[in-house]
């Protein structure tokens, strides 16, 4: 989780980051509407939502990381595998429920 939380601080940490995250939302076609939001340690509904905010813009993220040098640079104890969505997907849906 403490990769996603540093993915989606950086991201929203610089206005031209999160433009090329918008420009690359539409040329990939996403049409979410939810927003990128940071969680708040004291509140664990603020972590599910950033968990299920940020889960349907994966392949953004991917594309990001394959773009962007600096987001390589930036984050290179941050980047997310196949395995972290994963587990990522499973707790959101452990969440959910409460």
């Amino acid at each position: 989780m403490t990769k996603l939380r540093n993915t989606v601080r950086w991201v929203r940490g610089s206005p031209a980051r999160l433009t090329k995250f918008r420009e690359i939302c539409d040329w990939l076609d996403i049409k979410e509407k939810c927003s990128l939001c940071l969680d708040v340690p004291t509140r664990w509904n603020s972590t599910y939502m950033m968990l299920r905010n940020a889960i349907p813009y994966r392949s953004v993220f991917e594309s990001y990381q394959a773009r962007d040098a600096s987001y390589k640079e930036d984050l290179v104890d941050s980047l997310l595998a196949d395995s972290d969505w994963i587990y990522l997907e499973s707790f959101v849906v452990i969440l959910r429920s409460f």
